[in-house]
């Protein structure tokens, strides 16, 4: 499905805006790499800075949105609940405490490239375990 920029009501051929959106929309065939290309590509089209990773081991397809290490380590306390509530208002969220993860699923997926993009999400991710 192709989304138009803010600008448009439908796709415009040639618009820079257009393109772009439709470069960070999630797809079906998005494997996890994928995804955080999408996610790091928003926040970087946005002007902002966090760190995106990938789970290891059991957690494989999992993914963290963070604090850039440097930045983590030369905030106290105070500063961290500060730039850690930032992230949670960059990502469309009342309330952050710590990094954000993000379940393997393909609606979780969806989810948080669409908060990275600045959008209202178009679906919310359900949890599927107990």
């Amino acid at each position: 499905m192709q989304l138009p920029c803010d600008m448009h009501k439908t796709v415009v051929e040639g618009c820079s805006g257009c393109n772009w959106m439709n470069a960070t929309t999630w797809e079906p065939s998005d494997n996890r790499n994928e995804v955080i290309a999408k996610i790091k590509a928003a926040f970087k089209a946005r002007g902002l800075r966090y760190s995106v990773t990938g789970g290891r081991g059991t957690a494989w397809g999992w993914i963290t949105i963070d604090l850039l290490p440097a930045v983590y380590k030369s905030l106290n306390e105070e500063e961290r609940k500060a730039a850690y509530q930032k992230l949670a208002t960059d990502l469309g969220k009342d309330k952050g405490w710590t990094s954000e993860s993000i379940p393997a699923s393909s609606d979780y997926y969806r989810e948080y490239i669409d908060r990275a993009n600045g959008r209202t999400p178009s679906v919310i991710g359900v949890p599927y375990w107990d």
